[in-house]
């Protein structure tokens, strides 16, 4: 037997789950679109992303990552990042303070002297420091001294990647990535019971000009 909900229930039921009939895919699809699209657009920035498939990550597993790319008015490449938990709810991950109201709102796990380099990876990410298009360096022998050149760098001027420290508490990691515009270091304290993650160091060489590379 069938029963038919009358049509004022029905639609009360629609308003208080903030859902219309057929279209709640799609203003998904747009919430996602518009907060990647407010990261990169503006004066000499995007005017369209390309939304890319979902990822998750070991330490937020509840969480979906979705990545965007576009590409600036000069031909730079932009980036762009946000993530969905399990309410729908958006989160804008480009800067320190995103990352920090994420991590508050959903506390990491399975943060350890094993994966606190792959955490710190995503977390800069997440804090707008690093792109998809930067790869990790372990240690300075895996760069050509011929590339190093290009950034005005030898050998021995930087640091591997990894955990160089052991605190109460806590690790302090070294973060070094190989661009394809730039080299850039960090070292981030890591507290694994919060999740939290502080910068102490921050820096970065540019590709020189070819008449300026020694």
């Amino acid at each position: 037997m069938r029963t038919r909900i009358p049509v004022r229930r029905l639609m009360l039921v629609l308003a208080f789950c903030g859902c219309r009939p057929g279209v709640g895919a799609n203003q998904g699809n747009d919430r996602v679109r518009h907060a990647l699209l407010a990261q990169v657009e503006g004066l000499g920035g995007c005017t369209d992303v390309e939304v890319h498939g979902e990822s998750t990550s070991p330490q937020f597993p509840h969480l979906r990552l979705i990545r965007g790319t576009c590409t600036k008015e000069h031909g730079q490449a932009g980036f762009a990042l946000v993530a969905l938990d399990e309410s729908g709810r958006l989160y804008l991950l480009d800067s320190p303070s995103g990352f920090n109201f994420l991590v508050r709102e959903h506390r990491p796990a399975n943060v350890d002297s094993s994966s606190a380099l792959g955490y710190v990876m995503t977390v800069l990410e997440m804090m707008g420091r690093l792109s998809p298009a930067d790869t990790l360096v372990r240690t300075p022998t895996e760069v050509p001294a011929t590339v190093l050149a290009e950034y005005g760098l030898t050998p021995g001027q930087w640091q591997g990647s990894g955990v160089i420290q052991s605190l109460r508490g806590g690790y302090v990691v070294s973060v070094t990535t190989l661009g394809p515009e730039r080299v850039t270091a960090h070292h981030a304290v890591v507290d694994p019971g919060t999740g939290s993650v502080r910068l102490t160091l921050e820096m970065q060489w540019s590709r020189q000009p070819p008449g300026a590379q020694r």
